[in-house]
């Protein structure tokens, strides 16, 4: 079967060295992925080099290929190919980001609205 997600070669640094380094998964549609590791391990900074949110001082190297393609940004495709779902409902809000943005972005994003209107 034909790969909907490719995770090739990722890696996370910030300033001060690397922090999330090897990871490397494939996933063909229907497929489940469960990521398993302490708190602090980099789950989260996997999803969210993955989703393309990842804080402005991290880095990513690796690739990530969606249906074949390379997404240099991925929030296009938010909600209609790639979704993030929350563990915990009360970690749904990225704390690097403010609310009200996060809010209206899935409005922009997903619903085709006007910043003004979202």
């Amino acid at each position: 079967m034909k790969p909907v997600l490719e995770v090739l070669d990722l890696a996370i640094a910030s300033a001060a060295g690397p922090i999330v380094g090897d990871i490397g998964f494939t996933l063909a549609r229907g497929e489940i992925l469960v990521v398993i590791g302490e708190t602090g391990s980099g789950k989260s900074l996997v999803a969210q080099a993955v989703m393309g949110t990842l804080p402005p001082d991290l880095s990513m190297t690796g690739n990530i290929v969606i249906e074949g393609e390379h997404h240099p940004d991925r929030r296009p495709l938010w909600g209609r190919k790639i979704a993030l779902l929350p563990q915990e409902p009360w970690e749904a809000l990225d704390p690097t980001m403010r609310a009200e943005r996060q809010v209206a972005l899935g409005a922009v994003t997903v619903g085709g609205r006007a910043w003004v209107d979202a």
